[in-house]
């Protein structure tokens, strides 16, 4: 069984009485079904950890396909961590994932604990006994953001902790628009710089798939201080005396006393917190069913876990989910992603496994080459 071509190329006798040609066939184009993607942000805690509790209230209402379901905090669910029912973020995803209501109407729904993903960089900058310290010499600090080219040297003065220079590094990280390269959004909250990747477009909106990477801050100390010159130790005689042998006015190198007795402290704490992820695939080819959000952030306790004005929250009227009574109230508002303003594709058919409208969709298309054959020479003989 072969193609017509090799069965050509490799003939070594005219006297063969007989030739099995297999069908041959080329596929063309590119299968896609309507796509929906939500991405809802989770909050962190103190520690800057993702909140794992769900709160009061709290839950999800999917609208699809004619049908309307809400899962809630408190809803009976054997396989939650409690065993009786839904009670954390991890339970909620497990809880959707196993409820089949859309099953005969072609509509997959798929929860995951990614996506929306902020990584809180909580800059520690302490004396050795892990007192806050400050800079006590201006001049530049350099950070690197891993080997991207948002990294960079940033001005402090004398005085400066460690809100003042995350504040700095935030703001610098913010500005980086090179069109093409490592973008990142970023904004400063005391200590801590919140990250999220964004997508090399006009406008830079964040990157809110699970594909979305961010590395983490580090900073540049070498002994001859040509990169960070500023000066990070307390710069007092009890350096100058551990360090330079007691010399009059010596300047003490930050790499000689970074991490050492009498010296300093600076490194970045990494948290990365993510969201949860909504993917619903309508495999029909007549019906459209994804226009518009179809999954929606119930109302939610001051306290949210999923989602909280904190974030970025608009005022929703819930009485069209069917709601009665509900009123406007102020939740996080989840992306809903979009091709080209969200991510990019590089696919030649616009493939991606985020977001395909009714009217992008399409399938494959199979052509025959070659049909199946056999020549059958055997009454010659």
């Amino acid at each position: 069984m072969t193609t017509e071509a090799t069965a050509n190329s490799n003939s070594t006798s005219i006297y063969a009485i007989a030739a099995v040609q297999a069908a041959e066939s080329t596929t063309t184009g590119a299968a896609r079904s309507e796509t929906l993607t939500q991405t809802f942000p989770i909050t962190n805690n103190a520690i800057y950890a993702a909140n794992t509790q769900l709160t009061t209230n709290e839950g999800f209402a999917i609208n699809v396909a004619g049908l309307s379901k809400s899962f809630m905090i408190g809803d009976v669910y054997g396989s939650a961590a409690n065993g009786s029912t839904v009670q954390t973020v991890a339970d909620m995803i497990a809880f959707i994932n196993a409820d089949t209501s859309w099953s005969a109407t072609g509509v997959s729904i798929t929860v995951s604990n990614d996506g929306f993903m902020r990584s809180l960089q909580e800059l520690v900058y302490t004396d050795d006994l892990g007192a806050a310290q400050a800079v006590s010499a201006n001049g530049n600090i350099w950070y690197k953001l891993g080997s991207t080219t948002a990294s960079g040297a940033i001005a402090v003065t004398a005085g400066e902790v460690a809100a003042d220079i995350a504040s700095v590094i935030a703001t610098t990280i913010e500005a980086h628009t090179y069109h093409g390269a490592s973008l990142y959004n970023a904004t400063g909250n005391g200590a801590v710089i919140e990250l999220t990747q964004a997508v090399s477009v006009s406008g830079y909106a964040s990157d809110y798939t699970s594909a979305a990477s961010i590395p983490t801050i580090t900073f540049v100390i070498d002994a001859a201080q040509t990169s960070t010159t500023a000066q990070l130790g307390e710069g007092d005689a009890e350096d100058i005396n551990t360090y330079s042998g007691s010399v009059a006015n010596a300047t003490v190198s930050n790499a000689a006393i970074q991490g050492g007795t009498n010296g300093f402290n600076i490194s970045v704490d990494t948290h990365e917190v993510q969201g949860i992820t909504f993917k619903l695939v309508n495999t029909s080819t007549t019906v459209a069913r994804l226009a518009g959000d179809r999954v929606t952030l119930l109302p939610v306790a001051t306290s949210a876990t999923i989602g909280h004005p904190s974030i970025g929250g608009v005022s929703q009227n819930l009485d069209a989910l069917g709601l009665a009574n509900a009123g406007d109230v102020t939740v996080a508002v989840s992306a809903t992603l979009v091709s080209g303003t969200h991510f990019l594709t590089s696919d030649a058919n616009g493939v991606n496994n985020y977001a395909t409208t009714f009217a992008q969709i399409a399938s494959t298309t199979t052509t025959t080459d070659q049909i199946a054959a056999i020549t059958d020479r055997t009454g010659w003989l």
